[in-house]
């Protein structure tokens, strides 16, 4: 199991107002992104969480993810949460999930959690000592 730097990304509520922001600063269109909930630039992403929040109670939606990330994305639209979120890719999600808990003990560590848009996305998150926003994720 390996854990390597991934990038960040920035929660968003306003996701037409942030991509412009960054394509003005940046001179620099998005990448890659999934319709209106994920812009991706070269070096960090944006979500887009109204996309989630307006879609959650659909069937359609919850066929992309699993309990884990519906409990989750509740929690989060009722707490004032981190707006940017440092990222690591891992191969073994489960491994690596272990191998934090049990060497890092951080506090606020979510259930790993799967959504599935364009690809698979599993993924988990906790809080560093100094309460900033750190997730794990593996592409299947």
């Amino acid at each position: 199991m390996k854990i390597v730097y991934s990038g960040i990304y920035i929660n968003t509520t306003n996701m037409e107002r942030l991509v412009q922001f960054y394509d003005k600063i940046l001179s620099k269109e998005v990448s890659r992104g999934y319709e209106t909930r994920w812009a991706e630039f070269d070096s960090f992403g944006i979500m887009n969480l109204e996309y989630d929040f307006d879609r959650m109670d659909q069937d359609e939606f919850k066929t992309h993810v699993d309990q884990a990330y519906l409990n989750f994305l509740t929690s989060w639209q009722h707490e004032n949460k981190a707006k940017v979120v440092i990222v690591f890719e891992t191969d073994d999600i489960k491994a690596a999930y272990l191998h934090i808990r049990e060497t890092a003990s951080p506090s606020e560590m979510t259930d790993i959690m799967m959504v599935y848009f364009s690809v698979k996305y599993t993924f988990f998150q906790f809080l560093d000592p100094e309460g900033n926003l750190v997730e794990v994720f593996q592409f299947d």
